[in-house]
């Protein structure tokens, strides 16, 4: 299986990277993560400024030139162009997880996984009429389906066999692949109105390869259980048919949203979705299928509940609409959403 980023992708690993950790070489837009324990004895700073974070990264402003932090670098990222890195400590800056061998950037593949088994299960609620619209407007989900999807650990979901048959193992990217960018997300009844924080991401256009694991072929098929039996040409046309559908309504809930903030706020529509619209998706190839994964898409965008009320789109407080999460729509260099990219299933991927 192979996979094809449109937009930068950014999956966290949890951590936070700080202003004394990094040095960049804005000539060339070079971005390098220190390696401390690498660093001649020479020029390691003594232990009172090691003790205070502070100090350090003055240390490491005043003291350590471009040329020796790339020398002695855990890894190396370019920058995006135009922006500005953060300067004040309090500002956010969100590590990508890496292979912890080789520190490329991936994409676990639970995260893919993950992402078509929304869509997997969009399919099938919206097709059980598993939502409801509520006194305020707002769609969601049935209590009964919610309480389904609660239990979906304990294996009472009616999709619970699709997703133990399915694996997808991790996807690394080279570390070329990685990227400094700005993701910002506006949200207009906040002063300020911009939400601002770094970010780690692998960067749009780059491809990689999936293997995707099942029971194994040694194993005689009376004897492997039917949540395990290798996956066949229809599943796979059924996953591509239930990935493009979810697509498209995820799509249509951004196109709306954008529509309705741009006549309010005058807020334009980001250049992807110019490009990249209910149009493309629906033109994809038999083999191919269009999700989004990882960080900053935005929950209702790649949840079960995809909310398009004028009163979700005002974002509303939740303390007064219970049943409404406001969308976070961040977008990477001011231009792209992140996530979006292109499945694409070959033959070794199924049996016949």
């Amino acid at each position: 299986m192979k996979i094809e980023l449109l937009t930068p992708v950014h999956i966290g690993s949890g951590n936070e990277i700080d202003l004394y950790e990094w040095k960049v070489n804005r000539a060339g837009n070079q971005w390098a993560r220190i390696d401390w324990l690498n660093l001649p004895l020479s020029l390691f700073p003594s232990d009172q400024i090691l003790r205070n974070a502070n100090q350090l990264e003055a240390w490491r402003r005043n003291n350590l030139t471009w040329e020796v932090a790339f020398e002695h670098r855990l890894y190396a990222a370019k920058v995006m162009e135009g922006i500005q890195l953060p300067q004040n400590p309090r500002d956010r800056f969100r590590e990508c997880i890496k292979d912890l061998a080789t520190l490329e950037p991936i994409i676990p593949g639970s995260s893919l996984k993950g992402a078509i088994l929304t869509a997997y299960l969009y399919a099938h609620y919206e097709k059980a009429r598993g939502f409801e619209t509520d006194r305020y407007g707002n769609r969601r989900l049935k209590r009964n389906v919610q309480n389904e999807l609660r239990s979906f650990a304990r294996g009472s979901n009616p999709v619970n066999d699709f997703s133990c048959r399915f694996k997808v193992s991790d996807i690394a990217f080279p570390q070329s692949a990685l990227r400094i960018d700005l993701a910002e997300r506006k949200i207009k009844r906040r002063n300020p109105p911009v939400v601002k924080t770094w970010v780690e991401c692998i960067n749009a256009g780059f491809k990689a390869t999936a293997t995707i694991s099942f029971a194994s072929e040694r194993v005689p098929s009376r004897n492997v259980s039917p949540s395990m039996q290798p996956l066949r040409k229809t599943d796979v046309e059924e996953i591509i048919k239930r990935c493009n559908q979810f697509a498209v309504a995820v799509i249509q809930a951004e196109l709306e949203y954008y529509d309705y903030i741009g006549r309010k706020y005058g807020e334009r529509l980001p250049e992807y979705y110019e490009e990249y619209n209910l149009d493309f998706a629906n033109q994809l190839s038999a083999n191919e299928c269009l999700v989004r994964v990882g960080w900053g898409s935005g929950k209702n965008a790649v949840s079960l509940v995809l909310m398009n009320s004028k009163r979700d789109l005002a974002r509303q407080p939740a303390r007064n609409y219970p049943d409404t999460r406001p969308k976070s729509r961040w977008l990477f260099g001011g231009e792209e959403p992140p996530g979006w990219c292109i499945i694409t299933f070959e033959p070794g991927d199924w049996i016949q």
